[in-house]
């Protein structure tokens, strides 16, 4: 079984040790989601791979009254789904698994001030459509910008193309691109994507029917459930080769073309799963903040390190150490 799925399934599976605890269904693409209708027609311009450019587009898009960016007030932590990238791109995996494994002063890095710098400036030029801040804001957000056309890229995953279909116009193109690059200083290549296995499922070793469960996960990761996921949700299975001569929607296929673009250049927080609240709640509490220019970058660093630390001194919360 393990020949027929994507490596990263099993590697999401693991938690220190060679034991595969969980399967992961779909893959999830994350980064920066746009119209390629509005950036190429309505622009004028070409996806940004410096952010010099992307900053430049913003401006383009602002002359126009378009905000280049917006993210949901109500669930800010999506901005990590554009930034964690960028941290893996400039500084090397080091940097990311130093934050993995909460070591001191991992996020102090050179590297995570550079990003923190980055996107401190594009908040200060205005640059962002703020608000949305209720329950639902992911879906306020996302339909103002795709029916409302008000702003022009969103931190978002591979899931938003069926999330909102029912406000997509037909001609919408829905893209993701990767993290453009800082400068020549970077430590990867541009095209360095997120791009983790997501919806875990798993059997209980004290389940009524392990055997029975183990079998539903056979038939599940078959290709003929893969391609049927992909017909239901528009998610890319992790089953290799599932979907190979389908035709795909234009997000799926922006999306596809991004995981093939990276090759080895793949990079998944493991901390987001290992200790959640370090996402959920420090980096949701921090990011809000700093989005609406309330915190700048060294407190930004300080507060993610300090909750690092935090958790890392919690004798409740069990650690996983590096093998």
């Amino acid at each position: 079984m393990r020949e027929t799925l994507v490596p990263v399934v099993e590697q999401q599976g693991t938690f220190g040790g060679k034991e595969c605890y969980q399967l992961n269904i779909a893959l999830t693409v994350y980064g920066n989601w746009y119209s390629k209708k509005l950036l190429e027609e309505g622009l004028d311009s070409e996806y940004p791979k410096t952010w010099d450019e992307m900053l430049a587009v913003c401006k383009k898009a602002k002359g126009k009254g378009i905000h280049g960016w917006s993210y949901p007030g109500g669930h800010p932590r999506y901005m990590f789904f554009s930034m964690y990238a960028m941290f893996a791109q400039r500084g090397g995996r080091e940097v990311t698994t130093a934050m993995d494994y909460l070591e001191p002063d991992a996020w102090k890095h050179e590297a995570v001030k550079d990003v923190f710098e980055a996107w401190e400036e594009l908040v200060s030029k205005k640059y962002v459509l703020t608000g949305f801040d209720g329950t639902e804001a992911h879906t306020e957000m996302q339909t103002a910008w795709t029916k409302g056309g008000k702003c022009l890229f969103v931190p978002n995953g591979s899931w938003v193309e069926n999330e909102a279909k029912d406000t997509t116009p037909k001609d919408f193109q829905m893209s993701v691109g990767a993290t453009p690059s800082l400068d020549s200083g970077d430590k990867m290549p541009f095209g360095t994507l997120y791009a983790p296995a997501g919806e875990p499922f798993v059997v209980p070793a004290k389940a009524s029917n392990v055997q029975g469960g183990m079998e539903w996960l056979r038939m599940m990761y078959s290709k003929e459930a893969a391609l049927n996921l992909f017909k239901e949700v528009a998610s890319i299975p992790v089953v290799k080769g599932a979907i190979d001569g389908q035709k795909l929607p234009s997000g799926t296929a922006s999306a596809k073309a991004a995981i093939e673009a990276a090759g080895e250049n793949v990079v998944i927080p493991k901390f987001f799963d290992w200790y959640n609240e370090l996402f959920r709640e420090d980096f949701n509490n921090m990011i809000a903040k700093f989005m609406l220019g309330q915190m700048g970058t060294k407190q930004a660093m300080d507060t993610m390190q300090k909750a690092s630390d935090r958790i890392l001194k919690d004798p409740d919360i069990s650690k996983i150490k590096k093998s």
